[in-house]
């Protein structure tokens, strides 16, 4: 699974006015390969993330994972798409203060059923990559936010998706964290094999990416050279005109829009109406 952008921009309406918050921006990834996308506050790192994420559109530009455009897609395949596709992280971890640390981590798996037990072994297996797996049992309020970030982490791999966003994850930690926190989860993406695109406000550990890119000013630059496969300067075949604004997120149910491939496993069957998490935890004991 790769993933094309080219040319992506975005500008916002303001009154009569235009706010460009970037333009130009090309990336070109491969399984396994990682980004780190540093720039200043306001620079537009979370917005790009937000793109990438299919959380809004693009104004112009296309976008690729595979052989998917995801930007055609309606609202209900747009969200199978996310769920099946990527893994996400933010600043905060967000996670549910009624569920232990391992409950939390399969949360992605309920989307399409009850976790499996392949699901709870793999998340034991990441939560200990991760060095918390100690912590598989406790409930958020009595971790540090170190460790609760390392369990989002956790959260946003589960699934294995084709694409990782962190969205400044190492932001509210403490300084002396960062760097620990930033090699587990390298080496915990590594074995899921996903592609990484990172938002941080600081240069300080891109020498543990593949590739750095810096967003500031609507200015795009991008340094070291891919591994294998095609660059952001090579020729590829675009499925739309770039020069052609990109089409909002489709909100129309009834619109036609292309099928998307899914290679899920079917669900297994769903639990009663109200037994949800009594059914959750029992995958447990």
């Amino acid at each position: 699974m790769s993933l094309i952008a080219r040319n992506l921009s975005k500008t916002y309406k303001e009154g009569v006015n235009n706010q460009t918050v970037f333009t130009g921006v090309s990336i070109v990834l491969d399984k396994g390969e990682t980004l780190l996308v540093v720039g200043p506050a306001g620079s537009g790192k979370s917005t790009l993330i937000n793109i990438l994420g299919c959380l809004e559109s693009p104004t112009t530009g296309t976008y690729l994972i595979g052989e998917t455009d995801p930007l055609t897609f309606g609202r209900s395949k747009i969200s199978r798409f996310r769920r099946d596709y990527l893994g996400f992280i933010f600043s905060e971890a967000y996670l549910l203060p009624q569920l232990t640390v391992l409950e939390n981590t399969l949360i992605p798996c309920l989307a399409t059923g009850l976790p499996l037990k392949a699901d709870v072994a793999f998340a034991k297996e990441l939560l200990e990559q991760m060095k918390i797996d100690n912590c598989q049992g406790l409930y958020p309020e009595t971790l540090s936010r170190d460790q609760q970030q390392r369990a989002a982490a956790v959260r946003a791999m589960i699934k294995r998706p084709s694409l990782i966003l962190a969205d400044e994850p190492v932001s509210r930690l403490d300084a002396r964290a960062v760097e620990p926190f930033v090699d587990d989860f390298l080496a915990a993406q590594k074995s899921c094999g996903s592609m990484l695109i990172m938002a941080s406000d600081s240069p300080d550990f891109k020498e543990k990416f593949d590739r750095t890119a810096r967003l500031e000013k609507t200015r795009w630059t991008i340094s070291g050279r891919r591994k294998y496969g095609l660059d952001e300067n090579d020729s590829v075949l675009n499925i739309r005109n770039e020069s052609e604004p990109a089409p909002a997120l489709g909100l129309d149910e009834d619109e036609y829009i292309q099928d998307i491939e899914m290679t899920q496993p079917k669900p297994e069957p769903q639990p009663e109406e109200g037994a949800e998490l009594d059914a959750f935890r029992r995958r447990f004991q």
